[in-house]
Formats: structure tokens, sequence, C-alpha cells
């Protein structure tokens, strides 16, 4: 019976321990953050790609986020201050302004490396999944609704995160990678100054909600 336990034991370590419990990963306290990523939309019924992109990202502190999609730059999530989040798209000439407290699904990076486990304990029920070597998998499990979200599991490693995968309830995956990541360099503040064009359509949201 020994020796049957020792192997499952040693099953377990290769293929990956099934933990499925709910817990708070503990994220690492990033004061600057900055990395490129990969994203993918896929179709899950029929698996087929729908979209592939490539993008960058930056972080500084809890406040000051930029998450620039495609090149050139197809939309612009930023985060310059505490109250507002701008969403930015060059090709509608449009620039969309909400509270923090809104669009959250389009905060979730931003919230996941800045470790605001304040936010992400509001909004998300956190199920970890499994553990291999040093990487950790979880699910995120939204406690409300959360505009089209609906199920999100994180990739981390010693308290960073590596990817999202994003599901909507249009039957969508949402695949992110993070690569090439700097952590606690200096990083331009002119980077996180909105900047909008006199011609663009500026529109403010009017919807409710937050904490």
């Amino acid at each position: 019976m020994r020796i049957l336990w020792a192997l499952m034991i040693n099953l377990a370590c290769l293929i990956g321990v099934q933990i499925h419990a709910e817990a708070m990963p503990e994220f690492e306290n990033f004061e600057t953050y900055h990395a490129h990523f990969t994203q993918e939309t896929i179709e899950i019924k029929s698996g087929k790609q729908l979209f592939h992109t490539t993008g960058r990202v930056w972080l500084s502190g809890p406040i000051h986020f930029r998450w620039e999609v495609g090149t050139p730059t197809q939309q612009t999530v930023l985060r310059p201050n505490l109250k507002d989040l701008w969403v930015i798209e060059p090709p509608l000439e449009q620039a969309m302004v909400y509270h923090t407290a809104q669009h959250i699904a389009a905060q979730l990076p931003a919230l996941l490396l800045s470790g605001d486990k304040r936010v992400l304990s509001h909004y998300f029920k956190f199920i970890r999944l499994s553990e291999q070597d040093r990487y950790v998998r979880y699910r995120l499990v939204p406690k409300q609704a959360i505009e089209v979200l609906k199920t999100v599991i994180i990739k981390m490693q010693d308290g960073h995160l590596l990817a999202l995968n994003l599901e909507d309830l249009f039957g969508h995956l949402i695949r992110i990678k993070l690569k090439d990541a700097e952590v606690h360099m200096p990083i331009d503040s002119k980077i996180f100054a909105l900047e909008i064009p006199s011609h663009y359509d500026t529109i403010q949201s009017h919807e409710g909600a937050g904490i």
C-alpha cells in the first residue's frame, strides 16, 4: 500500500497537482512593469482563429496603466489617474472615457499585474486549478456580471503573471501571453499622459457600478 501511495504521489508530481481549491494568488508588487504580449481570439465551437495581434503593456504603481494593441496601434487602454479609464481607437478616431469602477474586463491585466487584491476579491472568486514546478494556474469566476466576461484562467510563476485566457459570453476565447517582461525599471511618465487628437470624437460613458 505504501508503494502504491508513493507511486501515486510521483505521478501527481509528473502531471501537475490538481488542486481545485479557492485561494487568492500571491502577487509580486511591481514598482514598474513593461512587457510585450501576443493576443489571439478563437471561436471555441470551431477552433478557428479569428484574430491575432501583438502589443505592449506598461504599469507604474497601483494607478498608471497603458495597454496598446496592434502595430500600428489599433486600440489603447489608458488609466492616467485614479478616476478615469480611457479606451482610444485610432481606426475609429474616437476615445471613450469610463470611471475606473467601470469596464473591469479592460482593466483586468492591470489589476492582476498590480496585485490589487481588494478589487480582485470583490469581483472574482479565485480557484487554484493546478501546480507544476513553479507554474500555478487559477480560474477566476466573476461574482457578478462583468460586461461579456464569462470566466478567466491565468498562469503565474513566482508571483508573475504569464498568461490569461478569457472566455466571453459569445463563445470566444481570448488568449494573451506576456513575454520579455522588465520590472522595477524606469518608465517615462509621458507614457501615461493622455493625448487625444483634437479631431477625435470623445464619448463619455454613463454606465454605473463599482465598489
